[in-house]
């Protein structure tokens, strides 16, 4: 069994590999097209590097037209029907995926490369840290996680990882999140769905579950299954408590935004 764990294992890494490298080439050979919610994450993209601010200015459209200028071409900014009493528009989703494709802005300028691949590449890069933890973090045998490494890989998602916009950001985060689910570590499960959820409230879905999963863990592992042991558990957890009601308590004020 030892010795078909390892044979699993090598399979999984070298099929990340494989995965990456195609993807990789994939997202600098492929022609960046207005696929997907493009413009809100593009122009709030500029804004953050411009302003440092979400809310979107005639000077952040010029911005993002020198930096990214393919999109010039590809139609204006709308954005939301929101403005700010300074005038400027609100784009329709929040800037966690924006800022996230910010680091990779300044590698491809570095490399005197087109700023617009920043996304792809972006996509690439979280997908592959998903599967890398499928790999290396998930408790469950080898066997299985070459399995899930195969779903994954062959996953419609994997369609997306060229588009300017975030579904790839938002499926990694929901793969690294059960993946600590799975394992157990319920406040970085919450964190990183109250991640995925700034930019998709329907997945706020999964916190009740989650919170029930959680308490139920703690009444598990107590040796004393009455109330005041019950109690004893909280306070003996309350750090990952307090983490895990923060990251919940930023889900709903996102959500009601």
């Amino acid at each position: 069994m030892m010795g078909n764990s390892k044979v699993y294992e090598k399979i999984s890494i070298w099929l990340i590999v494989a995965f990456a490298i195609i993807q990789l080439i994939a997202c600098l050979l492929t022609k960046e097209l207005p696929y997907g919610e493009w413009d809100d994450y593009l122009y709030t993209t500029a804004s953050l590097l411009n302003d440092q601010n979400m809310t979107i200015s005639s000077d952040d459209i010029h911005y993002a037209h020198d930096l990214f200028p393919e999109a010039v071409k590809w139609g204006d900014f709308t954005g939301s029907t929101f403005h700010t009493s300074s005038g400027d528009i609100l784009p329709w989703y929040f800037g966690t995926y924006s800022a996230a494709c910010i680091p990779m802005v300044f590698v491809l300028k570095l490399l005197r490369l087109p700023a617009i691949h920043a996304f792809a590449l972006t996509n690439v890069l979280f997908y592959l840290l998903a599967l890398y933890c499928v790999y290396k973090k998930l408790n469950l045998s080898a066997k299985t996680k070459l399995g899930l490494l195969l779903l994954l890989m062959l996953n419609p998602a994997v369609f997306y990882i060229i588009w300017i916009s975030a579904e790839v950001f938002i499926f990694s985060m929901i793969i690294l999140a059960m993946i600590q689910w799975t394992n157990q570590k319920y406040w970085q499960s919450a964190v990183l769905i109250s991640i995925a959820s700034s930019l998709n409230p329907t997945i706020l879905a999964l916190a009740p579950i989650l919170t029930i999963d959680y308490a139920y863990w703690l009444y598990q592992n107590g040796e004393d299954k009455t109330a005041r042991g019950f109690i004893h558990q909280i306070k003996k957890n309350y750090k990952s408590i307090l983490i895990y009601c923060i990251s919940s308590s930023i889900k709903f004020i996102l959500a009601s935004k």
